[in-house]
C-alpha cells in the first residue's frame, strides 16, 4: 500500500508530539512492507513557496516544501490557496493509495477536497484544535479557555478580505472558517481522535457528529521498564519534558517549585529553548538563577528514555486542553509517576491513583503542596508509578491503522 502522510512540520528540526507520532507510525508501517512518504512544510524565506527538497529521516522518504507563512488576508490562513497547486503536484508525483493528514497547518483542509475529486481515500487524525481555533489551543489572549473561533483570535490575523476590524466582522469570519472546515472534514472517510475528550469537544462544537470519530491511541515505541523506588535521602527529581511556550504552563511549575522548601527537590527542564525566547527569558528570570533548576534544552526523540530514566516525577502543567501527550505515555512505559493539570485529555490519561496525580489548572500553590507531599512520601510515588494504566504499543496502533486504511479504501471503490 502506498501511504502519504501530510503534516505541517517534521523531524529532525521539529520534535512535537504530532511529528514524533507520525514518524513512529510511518516507520512501523514501512517495516511492515508498505510504501510510505511523508510530506511536510518548512518556513524558509530564502526559497520560493512550494520549493521541494527531498530527504531521508531514518530511512523514511520526506518531501519538504518551503513556505513563507506570510498571508495577505485572514481567509488565506484557512483556505491556503497557494498550497493547492503544491498539493496537486504532490499527488501526481506520489500517486498514493491513501492520504493520511496528521495536521492541516500550512496545507489547509482544501487538501481533502482535492483528494475527494481524485477519488483518493483520506484519513484525518486530529492532534489539537486547529479546526476550531485560530491558535489551535482554545486559549484567549488573557489565558482563559474558550470554545473556539472567537473574535479575539481573529484580531491577531491579517485583515479580512471582505469586512473590517469590527467585532461583527471577526465573528462572521470565525463562522466562515468553521463552516469551511466542517464541510471539508465531512469528505474524509475516517476521522481519528487519540483522546475521547477531543472527539467529544469537536462534536459538541458542531465540527462533526460524535459517530464520525474513531478513538485510536497514539501508541508508544520502545521497551517497558518496571517502576524504580527513588532514594528518600536525596531530593525528589522533578522534570518537565516538552514544548516551552506559554500554553504549556512551565511558569506554573517553576512557581510551584519555588514555593517548596530548599533541598526538597530538583527540577530539570527539557525542551527547545530557542523558539519562544521572550517566554524562556521570563522563565529564567522567574527561576532567579536557582542552582537546583537545570535547563537542558533540545533532545532527540530517540533519547527520551535516557531523559526519563533520570526522573522521579514528570510534571505536565499545561493550561490548554491537551489531547494525548506522547511524553506521558512514554513516562508510563518507563514506570515514571506523572503529575498533570486536571484538564482535557490530560485528565483522561492520568486518573488519580493510576500512574499519577492531578492538580487544578494553573494553581501553582496546589501543585507545590502536591509535589512537597510526594517528596516526603516516596512510597506514594512508587505506588502511583506501579498503578500506571496500560498504553498501546506502536505495533498495535499500526495494525489498527491498517484496518482503517482498508475501510477507507473500500468506501471509495
Amino acid at each position: 500500500m502506498k501511504i502519504l502522510y501530510l503534516l505541517h512540520d517534521f523531524l529532525p528540526e521539529h520534535t512535537g508530539g504530532t511529528e514524533v507520532h507520525t514518524f513512529e507510525l510511518a516507520r512501523e508501517l514501512a517495516l511492515r512492507g508498505h510504501d510510505v512518504t511523508i510530506a511536510c512544510t518548512e518556513r524558509d524565506t530564502a526559497r520560493p513557496d512550494g520549493d521541494l527538497r527531498e530527504r531521508r529521516v531514518q530511512g523514511l522518504r520526506v518531501l519538504e516544501f518551503a513556505h513563507s507563512r506570510e498571508y495577505a488576508c485572514a481567509e488565506d490562513t484557512w483556505e491556503e490557496t497557494r498550497q493547492a497547486a503544491v498539493f496537486g503536484r504532490l499527488l501526481e508525483s506520489v500517486r498514493p493509495d491513501i492520504l493520511h493528514v496528521q495536521h492541516f497547518a500550512q496545507w489547509g483542509t482544501a487538501v481533502l477536497r482535492c483528494a475527494h475529486a481524485n477519488r483518493l481515500p483520506s484519513i484525518v487524525t486530529l492532534h489539537d484544535y486547529q479546526l476550531l481555533c485560530a491558535n489551535a489551543c482554545l486559549l484567549r489572549g488573557d489565558g482563559t479557555l474558550c470554545a473556539g473561533d472567537c473574535a479575539q483570535c481573529f484580531q491577531a490575523l491579517p485583515p479580512l478580505r471582505v469586512g473590517s476590524h469590527t467585532l461583527e466582522a471577526h465573528e462572521s469570519g470565525a463562522r466562515a472558517r468553521r463552516a469551511v472546515h466542517r464541510a471539508d472534514l465531512a469528505l474524509a472517510q475516517v476521522v481519528i481522535s487519540p483522546s475521547r475528550f477531543l472527539a467529544e469537544l469537536m462534536a459538541s462544537s458542531g465540527l462533526a457528529t460524535q459517530e464520525r470519530f474513531v478513538h485510536v491511541e497514539s501508541g508508544v515505541a520502545g521497551p517497558w521498564r518496571e517502576p524504580q523506588a527513588s532514594d528518600p535521602s536525596l531530593p525528589l527529581r522533578l522534570a518537565y519534558v516538552g514544548g516551552i511556550y506559554p500554553s504549556k504552563g512551565v511558569h506554573v511549575l517553576i512557581e510551584a517549585f519555588l514555593g517548596m522548601a530548599s533541598g526538597t527537590a530538583t527540577l530539570d527542564i527539557h525542551g527547545v529553548l530557542e523558539w519562544f525566547p521572550a517566554y524562556v527569558a521570563h522563565l529564567r528570570a522567574l527561576a532567579g538563577g536557582r542552582g537546583d533548576i537545570s535547563w537542558h534544552g533540545r533532545f532527540a526523540p530517540e533519547d527520551i528514555d535516557s531523559v526519563l530514566d533520570a526522573v522521579d516525577v514528570l510534571v505536565v502543567p499545561s493550561l490548554w486542553y491537551e489531547n494525548r501527550p506522547l511524553t506521558i505515555q512514554a513516562a508510563f512505559r518507563r514506570g515514571i509517576c506523572v503529575v498533570v493539570s486536571d484538564l482535557g485529555g490530560l485528565a483522561e490519561l492520568v486518573v488519580t491513583g493510576r500512574g499519577g496525580e492531578r492538580f487544578p489548572r494553573g494553581d501553582s500553590a496546589a501543585l507545590g503542596v502536591l509535589l512537597t507531599a510526594l517528596a516526603r512520601d516516596r512510597g506514594r510515588v512508587l505506588a502511583l508509578a506501579r498503578g500506571r494504566p496500560a498504553v498501546a504499543s506502536i505495533e498495535a496502533v499500526g495494525a489498527r491503522h491498517l484496518e482503517l486504511y482498508a475501510r477507507a479504501l473500500g468506501a471509495v471503490q
